[in-house]
């Protein structure tokens, strides 16, 4: 009855319906009480047992397998040096081409300004001489009609 006691503890509930074969806590102690017996009766398989020798080479094939896959992989990684290689030389190209467009790009963007503050005094002689002409127009037509 102890059994069956701690048997509930363990399970934490009397329903045992989830439990293929078993219906109430005494057929749980049965059935582990059984399962221990049977381990204590397995035998342990008297196969021939490997020899240091046997033991030795399995070791030494699967150092030469983990060395060989070693090289596999450094091989691979010199790959992927070579190609980040060329793609930082790329990098520092193509940075090397941006500044000199940015370069040329600014003194561009100097000579437009010098243009823009040309044509500026350029329009400001022009509006003055559009005005002195406009002025002397203005004159010579109160002179024929003073001389009329």
């Amino acid at each position: 009855m102890e059994q069956v006691g701690v048997a509930n503890m363990l399970l934490g509930s009397t329903d045992f319906s989830a439990l293929p074969g078993l219906h109430n806590a005494d057929d749980f102690c049965r059935s582990a009480s059984c399962y221990n017996a049977r381990m204590k009766e397995v035998k342990k398989s008297t196969g021939n047992e490997p020899t240091i020798t046997d033991v030795m080479a399995s070791l030494q094939d699967l150092t030469e397998a983990v060395q060989s896959g070693f090289a596999k992989h450094e091989a691979r990684f010199d790959r992927h040096e070579k190609i980040l290689a060329a793609l930082h030389e790329g990098q520092n190209n193509l940075t090397e081409r941006v500044g000199d467009m940015d370069r040329r790009l600014i003194a561009t963007q100097s000579r437009v300004e010098d243009i823009a503050d040309m044509f500026e005094s350029t329009t400001d002689v022009v509006d003055e001489s559009r005005d002195q002409i406009f002025d002397h127009e203005i004159r010579l037509k109160r002179l024929e009609e003073v001389a009329v």
